[in-house]
């Protein structure tokens, strides 16, 4: 498995990874910090393990948003040849670092879903604060305040020493800044952006709204599982986000749209109104059809519609109205 800080990662073996992960009373607190990479098989529970997996979804919260399969939860609704997207759920597995540290475990970020994330372990690192019982420290923002924060970021950078610039592709995008308790006063004062800031214990489940900036900072050596879901309230902040991640230089890791946004709320809307109309999914008839209407009866105009992945609809047809 993959471990190590953030200047110089290196492979260890999940034994020597566990070392003082859970005694830490026998031991001195682990002063480099270590994770389990996302991208490890072990993180991929649906994978790794199904009965783990299943256990998870049953566990979720408001189930009918969260859920796979829930009713709003409109990735239920993108047919499998669509190739749906994987929003999780994944699993954290990450020690705790000092609160004064510059660095979060999560670094400030924007996720293209609404996303949650709950807490199964947390084991005491010696980094806790004194009378407060917080495992996982949050601060989650409005996403009124996303742009507001851009601008205090991009001050703070122009303000630093010329030799500590650093060209930010994007200032929340890129995941690099770590909001500390400083600059949270500065941006307070500057711009009248106030964080949500929440303490996590075992047990808790965490609920980020999609469009809503979030950092997270682990006090104790936690274990962690995150899943997205797109609800029908945050449509608009996910298509904005996707358009920003697009705007992205080619190079960016974040320069695509993994959530195929757009499809979720065409096949989503399509489904309420076969379902109001009492009659058949006409867009999925329409795509799995070999046949092609003819244009004498379908064809009425020819400007030119929306292209989802491999199915392009090149010419407005009568469907329009179900889109």
């Amino acid at each position: 498995k993959l471990q190590g800080n953030e200047s110089t990662p290196k492979k260890v073996t999940l034994s020597e990874f566990f070392k003082g992960f859970t005694d830490h009373e026998e031991k001195r607190p682990i002063t480099e910090p270590r994770k389990i990479k996302e991208s490890s098989p072990f993180s991929n529970i649906k994978t790794f393990s199904p009965s783990m997996y299943n256990t998870f979804l049953n566990s979720l919260p408001f189930k009918e948003c969260t859920h796979p399969n829930g009713l709003l939860n409109l990735t239920s609704y993108l047919p499998n040849h669509f190739n749906p997207p994987d929003l999780g759920p994944i699993v954290f597995i990450e020690t705790g670092r000092n609160f004064n540290d510059s660095r979060g475990t999560i670094q400030l970020k924007l996720d293209v879903s609404d996303s949650l994330y709950i807490m199964t372990h947390s084991y005491k690192s010696g980094h806790e604060l004194p009378n407060i019982k917080c495992a996982v420290l949050w601060h989650i923002f409005g996403y009124q305040d996303t742009n507001k924060i851009r601008c205090y970021l991009k001050n703070w950078n122009e303000k630093r020493k010329k030799k500590l610039r650093i060209n930010y592709s994007d200032y929340i995008h890129d995941q690099s800044i770590y909001l500390t308790n400083e600059m949270l006063m500065e941006l307070k004062e500057q711009q009248g952006v106030v964080a949500y800031q929440i303490y996590q214990n075992v047990g808790d489940c965490i609920f980020i709204p999609a469009g809503c900036a979030y950092q997270v900072l682990n006090l104790s050596n936690c274990i962690q599982v995150s899943t997205g879901y797109i609800s029908p309230e945050r449509t608009y902040q996910c298509t904005q986000l996707a358009s920003e991640f697009r705007k992205l230089p080619k190079k960016h890791y974040q320069n695509n749209d993994l959530a195929q946004v757009q499809n979720h709320i065409l096949f989503s809307n399509s489904q309420c109104i076969s379902i109001l109309e009492n009659n058949d999914n006409k867009l999925l008839d329409f795509i799995e059809s070999p046949q092609k209407p003819k244009k004498s009866r379908i064809i009425r105009q020819t400007t030119p519609e929306y292209d989802i992945n491999r199915y392009s609809f090149r010419k407005r047809t009568k469907l329009d109205k179900y889109l």
